[in-house]
């Protein structure tokens, strides 16, 4: 069904947002329509793609007659990671908001198993394990992401406020009342896990499902810097993910000052990480100025 009047409220919204995504995005589509579970929002939304994403994206909703409900977005200029997000959390329907790769691929089961670990728990943010495979290369993904991000073991604030691996952003869903209390993400330079699933361990209301949900792809739009060659990319690469981490690590001081002031004790410990990450960010500046 594809359609933007609903008989009945959807239990969960499931979320793709693609960009130029045109050579995957079917196959990812695909498996959210066999999504074994109740009846859910599928909400479809293209950051205003320059190959043909959109026209895979409508191939592979035409004609489907299912049970879930198909919603279509397509931006009119490309809003970049942060606004797409806030746009498509703010128009999906469901409290549970599931978040989906245009380049991954959800589990038949996920949708099922997220929505069950809501109903048992006080959650705020639900995420899972997930299979890593290289687009061309199942062996390089062994090599990526060796080390498990850090709430795979104890998902604590203490933990949360000086990480910068969390958890993988494709395998989670967040629940509408953590936008309720803490806004929308407003620093476009940031990455969206480390904002909200810090915002969630403020609240100690994070679940973890401990099975493989999502075969998470390396090498697609969302890890597209691990194809980077040469040393000059490689440096110029750093120094972006140091500048995000730094905004990462303000926007947590903010959050805690602004709405969680129990937790003040941690911002010496951010604060800490914030000038790591200073003194790294010159250093690689330096480094580029000899490549």
């Amino acid at each position: 069904m594809v359609s933007n009047s609903y008989p009945y409220m959807p239990v969960a919204t499931m979320v793709l947002m693609s960009y130029n995504q045109a050579d995957v995005i079917s196959e990812s589509i695909k498996a959210l329509l066999d999504q074994e579970c109740e009846p859910v929002e599928i909400m479809i939304s293209d950051d205003c793609s320059s190959d043909k994403t959109w026209d895979r994206i409508v191939e592979a909703v035409s004609g489907y007659d299912g049970p879930h409900i198909i919603r279509l977005n397509r931006n009119r200029e490309n809003l970049g990671l942060i606004k797409h997000y806030n746009k498509c959390f703010s128009m999906a329907s469901a409290d549970i908001v599931i978040v989906c790769g245009g380049d991954d691929i959800s589990l038949p089961t996920r949708a099922k198993k997220i929505i069950d670990k809501f109903n048992e728990t006080n959650a705020l943010l639900v995420f899972s394990d997930v299979d890593k495979y290289a687009l061309n290369h199942r062996s390089l993904a062994n090599q990526i992401l060796i080390s498990p991000p850090k709430f795979y073991n104890k998902r604590s604030a203490y933990i949360g406020a000086k990480s910068v691996a969390l958890y993988v952003g494709a395998s989670a869903a967040y629940h509408k009342d953590l936008f309720v209390k803490y806004g929308y993400i407003e620093d476009d330079s940031v990455y969206e896990d480390l904002i909200l699933g810090f915002r969630a361990s403020l609240e100690d209301r994070v679940e973890m499902i401990n099975e493989k949900l999502v075969q998470y792809r390396i090498g697609g739009i969302s890890t597209n810097h691990l194809a980077c060659l040469g040393k000059e990319a490689d440096i110029a690469y750093r120094i972006t993910e140091a500048k995000r981490h730094m905004c990462v690590y303000r926007v947590r001081i903010t959050d805690i000052i602004m709405r969680k002031r129990e937790y003040l004790y941690l911002i010496p410990l951010i604060v800490f990480y914030l000038l790591k990450r200073s003194v790294r960010l010159l250093r690689l500046k330096l480094l580029l100025k000899l490549v």
